[in-house]
């Protein structure tokens, strides 16, 4: 493919990932301690038309999560962070929804560790799926496309 007709593939693909999202906005939360990381996830989901919250650590993360009620729809979990990181924070989340016998929402780990075991390890605490970083924009939303279903408004 030249480089032409790959920009435009990715341009197609942006489209219609802003386009999956036209009449509600899923609402996903970002757990990432790096600012960098976070602001260039943020930037990529807001141009999908999406709504996020940040955390910048898995305790932040659960205390939005399991204080009631939430609305989010995926969460993108870095997965070394301070305090609490999102394999413990994600092992927590998955008891208290057991627990409380709610659905499990989507948490997808963000990570640099690639490597299969570091995929068993996020399996293994409950998370859905693994999105490798740096991440492209059209890898980010490939993630988001499979854990986010077109949403209508209903009266």
């Amino acid at each position: 493919m030249r480089q032409g007709e790959a920009d435009a593939a990715q341009a197609g693909e942006m489209a219609e990932t802003q386009h999956l999202f036209k009449d509600v906005a899923p609402h996903v939360l970002l757990v990432e301690d790096n600012p960098v990381n976070a602001l260039v996830a943020d930037a990529a989901m807001a141009q999908m038309g999406l709504s996020v919250t940040l955390a910048t650590d898995g305790q932040q993360a659960l205390d939005l999560l399991m204080a009631g009620p939430h609305h989010f729809d995926v969460v993108l979990m870095d997965c070394q962070m301070p305090v609490l990181d999102g394999i413990e924070a994600t092992r927590r989340l998955r008891a208290h929804e057991q627990d409380a016998g709610l659905p499990n929402v989507p948490v997808v780990a963000l990570t640099a560790n690639a490597m299969p075991q570091d995929r068993q390890r996020c399996t293994a605490a409950g998370m859905d799926d693994h999105l490798a970083k740096p991440f492209k924009h059209e890898e980010l939303a490939a993630v988001l496309r499979r854990h986010l279903a077109p949403r209508k408004v209903t009266a």
